[in-house]
């Protein structure tokens, strides 16, 4: 049962990413642009996050840290949120904080997925 939850968490997580991809779709015809120091920031992501997507959906055990490096690199490099749509219900003042805090949160929840997973595993 447990072991069904966790997966079932690891496809929410994989959909959002996906979901994420498709808002940010902006950034794949970025890519043709043929803009070295853009590309240099937006292929990686592209890559980390079709990858982590992936692995998510297929219950990998390396999923998780992918998701760890996907967060982190969306925060930090695009300022890309993970859990899409919530930032646009906040002002323009307040919607870095919101996606910091979002992205956060997305990261606290891969971190009990993985928790949980490495429980039933043993």
């Amino acid at each position: 049962m447990q072991s069904s939850n966790i997966q079932y968490g690891q496809r929410v997580m994989a959909v959002l990413i996906f979901i994420s991809l498709i808002i940010h779709w902006e950034i794949l015809t970025g890519i043709a642009s043929f803009n070295f120091y853009y590309n240099l920031a937006a292929i990686p992501w592209v890559l980390l996050s079709v990858s982590t997507a992936w692995a998510l959906w297929a219950n990998r055990i390396w999923g998780f840290w992918l998701l760890y490096l996907t967060l982190v690199y969306s925060t930090v490099a695009l300022s890309i949120p993970i859990l899409p749509f919530i930032s646009n219900l906040f002002s323009l003042t307040v919607r870095p904080w919101i996606m910091i805090t979002m992205n956060t949160l997305a990261l606290f929840i891969n971190i009990w997925l993985h928790m949980q997973h490495n429980k039933v595993k043993k």
